[in-house]
């Protein structure tokens, strides 16, 4: 019996909890898909950051998992290809999100984490000729879910340092192309991807 009770009371002691501030830079994109993609326009990637919350948790053994509740900008830099003026703008979305992921440590310092993504698009913006202009009509899938990777490695005690990439599965667009006479030609979708360097501030932890 006390042999028990020591053991989960050796566990207990083992487990971790974690809370604090993460942000980024994040190299961020939009994918095309679709028969019309070739013929759309071209989007380029666009450097945006986010800021979260999270909350963390380890067991005595190497799984973990990891909640961020935050904000994020997606977009993109877009290009014209039917127009022989080439026209450039950025796109912009700014998003609420909450990445929830598994952690798997394979040293005390090294870890990776995969999971979903689940975000809300605030608004969809434009920035063309020095002016925003609001373009949420023309995006008609506010919510999104992505699946998240991720590197992460503890450069000092209370920071960590992560490489991730999200990857979006729901479309936030998709817009049909038709002829003179309205017969369809075919349609072009719109996902959201990004690359992330991330820094992770620990406010609060049980680690020893």
């Amino acid at each position: 019996m006390m042999l028990s009770l020591l053991f989960i009371a050796i566990n207990i002691q083992a487990q971790e909890f974690n809370f604090g501030l993460s942000s980024g830079a994040d190299i961020t994109n939009i994918r095309l898909s679709g028969s019309m993609s070739d013929k759309y326009v071209e989007y380029k990637p666009t450097v945006a950051f986010n800021l979260n919350a999270f909350a963390a948790y380890r067991s005595a053994g190497f799984l973990g998992i990891t909640a961020e509740p935050g904000f994020i900008f997606k977009g993109a830099k877009v290009t014209d290809v039917y127009s022989t003026e080439k026209h450039k703008a950025r796109w912009i979305f700014p998003y609420l999100q909450l990445p929830l992921l598994a952690d798997f440590y394979l040293t005390d310092k090294l870890y990776l984490s995969v999971g979903p993504e689940f975000s809300y698009m605030i608004a969809a913006k434009i920035y063309y000729d020095a002016k925003f202009t609001d373009i949420s009509y023309a995006y008609d899938n506010k919510f999104e879910v992505s699946g998240m990777a991720a590197i992460n490695y503890t450069i000092l005690p209370k920071v960590d340092i992560a490489l991730r990439y999200s990857h979006g599965f729901t479309k936030t667009t998709q817009i049909d192309f038709t002829d003179i006479h309205n017969e369809p030609l075919g349609h072009v979708k719109e996902y959201n991807q990004y690359l992330q360097l991330l820094l992770r501030a620990r406010i609060f932890s049980t680690r020893q």
